[in-house]
């Protein structure tokens, strides 16, 4: 399958999970196509999805199965692929050693490979 930019999927209705007992989080980069449907489980999502009524972003464990029938793809974005890299910013002070945690998170970073920080 060849990759999916951001034009594509604005064609498509987009379905996204949300509770109806909690507002809107206004997270950025989570609505992607300005036809967008909610529901508040990534199954009913999953199912909707092999209904043919949209797309999603689901964790690989919901859909797993699916995939694996052929039920729904894989969209292979040619895009950022990850919105938690959007908005990431890192602060530490220099009079003081990091911490492990910090020399950990800041090495995952600095792995990531720079095609993944490109935004399209």
């Amino acid at each position: 399958m060849a990759q999916v930019g951001h034009h594509n999927l604005r064609s498509f209705r987009q379905l996204v999970q949300r509770s109806r007992a909690l507002p809107p989080t206004g997270q950025s980069g989570v609505r992607k196509s300005p036809s967008t449907w909610y529901a508040e489980t990534p199954s009913t999502i999953r199912r909707l999805v092999e209904q043919g009524l949209g797309w999603a972003e689901l964790p690989f464990s919901t859909v797993a199965g699916s995939i694996e029938r052929g039920t729904v793809k894989r969209l292979k974005y040619a895009f950022q692929q990850s919105d938690i890299l959007e908005g990431i910013d890192v602060v530490w002070t220099e009079q003081q050693a990091l911490g492990a945690a910090a020399r950990w998170l800041r090495d995952g970073l600095l792995d990531l490979p720079q095609q993944a920080w490109r935004v399209s």
